[in-house]
């Protein structure tokens, strides 16, 4: 909790300090710390810390308005996005591979179409479970990019050469029941791959692979640049093609609960998600209450039609 400060300098006008009490008040309100709000606003620590103790030498209202600007862009993008994580099948199918790796020490995939919920899975999987490392890959992603990002998830001594940072992970890692998880596994080239199949065989640790379903086909043939994993690989489940008529309710209900939707409603957002847990969670609900239950609208089927066609663009659900 922050203070207000007692005194404050003459550089602030009357407006400057009504601004300065406004965003310590949100800062409480919304649990947000001097560090981060000096992400969200791009502002350095040493500015934040200064203007927020009333010690700033020169006039502070841009930078006062900077930060309120950016806390009200956390406090909006929190109400259309918050809400408790909605244990769909999705996720249940998602978080069975990382309890398999941790337990037998072996390499399972799991893999869907993009925007079906996988990394909100697995991230919520990774900040619930400690000894979790959660890393995204990328196709311009090399060893010496993984290693590090690896050792820096440990929090452990980094190395000039490769050699030494591979070292250093397996040394790190061996005895302990850390899980791995590598997402957009599928971008890999074949030198990560590699090396993540020799830190599995040699600090006996869990990986999980987690992509698209270009993924799926990958892991499952015998041959190409997967085919050392092949056979380490412990649970394959489907690759996952929609989110369920069920999970998309369930997604709905957490989001727009306070809307009591209807099942027409209900209907509606189905459609319109078409199966896609990201263009739901994403864009239609918080598009529809950004641009209409916000302003005192009421839910119903031809809001979420207006939404849809007007505002994201989106083909017109057939009736």
């Amino acid at each position: 909790m922050k203070n207000h400060p007692t005194a404050i300098k003459e550089a602030y006008s009357d407006a400057d300090k009504a601004i300065l009490r406004e965003v310590i008040d949100l800062m409480n309100q919304n649990k947000i710390s001097a560090a981060s709000l000096a992400t969200k606003s791009n502002l350095s620590s040493g500015t934040i810390s200064l203007v927020l103790s009333g010690n700033y030498s020169a006039a502070p209202s841009v930078s006062l308005k900077t930060m309120r600007a950016a806390i009200e862009a956390h406090q909006a993008h929190a109400e259309v996005t918050s809400g408790e994580i909605v244990k769909t099948s999705i996720y249940t199918i998602g978080i069975a591979p990382c309890r398999h790796a941790r337990e037998l020490k072996t390499f399972p995939h799991f893999s869907g179409r993009d925007g079906g919920g996988k990394t909100h899975t697995l991230r919520d999987y990774a900040s619930n479970n400690t000894n979790t490392l959660f890393i995204e890959a990328t196709g311009l992603m090399r060893t010496r990019t993984l290693l590090d990002a690896i050792l820096r998830q440990l929090h452990a001594q980094g190395a000039r050469r490769v050699d030494e940072m591979f070292e250093n992970v397996v040394a790190v890692l061996k005895g302990t029941n850390t899980l791995i998880i590598i997402d957009e596994a599928e971008t890999l080239v074949p030198s990560c791959l590699h090396i993540l199949r020799r830190i599995r065989d040699q600090a006996g640790v869990g990986v999980v692979l987690s992509g698209t379903e270009l993924l799926y086909p990958q892991m499952m043939r015998n041959a190409g640049v997967f085919d050392q994993i092949r056979s380490r690989v412990s649970l394959a489940p489907p690759s996952i093609q929609a989110i369920s008529e069920e999970d998309a309710d369930a997604l709905t209900l957490s989001l727009l609960s306070p809307y009591n939707p209807d099942a027409e409603c209900l209907d509606a957002l189905r459609a319109y998600a078409g199966g896609s847990a990201r263009m739901l969670c994403e864009n239609l609900i918080p598009s529809l209450i950004r641009h209409g239950l916000k302003k005192g609208k009421a839910l119903s089927v031809a809001l979420i039609d207006t939404v849809a066609v007007k505002v994201l663009q989106l083909s017109p659900r057939a009736v």
